[in-house]
């Protein structure tokens, strides 16, 4: 495996917040991309979407080189638990999920020759791109737009929402009960699955099989908007519509905008290799 080109890169100045991680071995690369946590618990002193990473990129350390995604995200899961039990946490994980270190990641395995999607890390091959989005996400977006929408119509403007972000504050509560969809055993439409300490229904992780005349590969977290062939345009897209939907309400709708002072609305990490 070569990397032709990767970065990653922090919203806020301090780019030791940033929840994005990408790891590359021998064996796999991936990224990982940390959830915002809804709740005030710190792990050793770290936000738990930043510590996830931690516990991932040493699992790769463990993990033999033909291990399949369930193998691995079976040794993750379990790590997480220890941890949890570590802590005296395991029991409040249960009654109060939103406290728990949550991420989804794309991975790609050398020698399975797979890519792995638990959640809405993109993958791009052959000019393709899947997004993996996850519905309820979409749900969540759209309910803050129309409130910033509302807002607009009843003479507010969007400087408003810079200094206080009232869509945020309004899907809050959804944001943070969605956890008690993710990783549902039963069949739901707004289920999800996300790394976080749960058994994961392997229906809900995505395996992809790549023929042999695949050679490179794009993974990207959802902090770039649109994935493209390569960084420049990548970045250059993020750019554009950081330009004209600053918010993030209108061509880009997401669960929160971009706030004075950050570099963009979300983490993003994004990596090409040939493989």
């Amino acid at each position: 495996m070569k990397i032709i080109e990767q970065k990653i890169l922090g919203k806020a100045q301090d780019q030791n917040l940033c929840e994005d991680r990408i790891i590359v071995t021998d064996d796999f690369i991936a990224i990982i991309d940390g959830a915002t946590a809804k709740g005030d618990w710190t792990i050793d002193g770290m936000a738990p979407g930043r510590y996830i990473g931690d516990v991932i990129e040493d699992a790769f350390k463990t993990t033999s080189a033909d291990a399949t995604a369930e193998d691995f995200l079976s040794t993750v899961t379990n790590n997480i638990r220890q941890i949890y039990n570590q802590h005296g946490m395991l029991e409040h994980m249960e009654t109060a999920p939103w406290d728990r270190m949550i991420c989804v990641a794309a991975i790609y395995s050398k020698n399975r020759h797979e890519l792995w999607q638990v959640g809405d890390v993109a993958i791009r091959v052959k000019g393709v791109t899947t997004p993996n989005n996850i519905k309820l996400e979409k749900v969540t977006a759209e309910a803050r737009s129309l409130y910033i929408q509302a807002h607009i119509a009843a003479g507010g403007k969007e400087e408003d929402m810079y200094e206080k972000d009232l869509g945020r504050e309004v899907i809050l509560p959804l944001l943070k009960n969605q956890i008690f969809l993710s990783n549902l055993k039963e069949e739901h439409d707004l289920r999800y699955a996300t790394i976080n300490g749960q058994d994961i229904p392997q229906e809900l992780v995505n395996v992809i099989k790549l023929s042999d005349d695949i050679d490179e590969i794009i993974l990207a977290s959802d902090g770039y908007p649109k994935v493209c062939d390569t960084l420049e345009e990548t970045e250059n897209e993020l750019a554009r519509i950081l330009k004209t939907d600053p918010l993030c309400y209108k061509e880009n709708k997401q669960p929160k905008g971009l706030k004075p002072g950050l570099n963009s609305y979300d983490d993003r990490s994004y990596i090409r290799f040939k493989i």
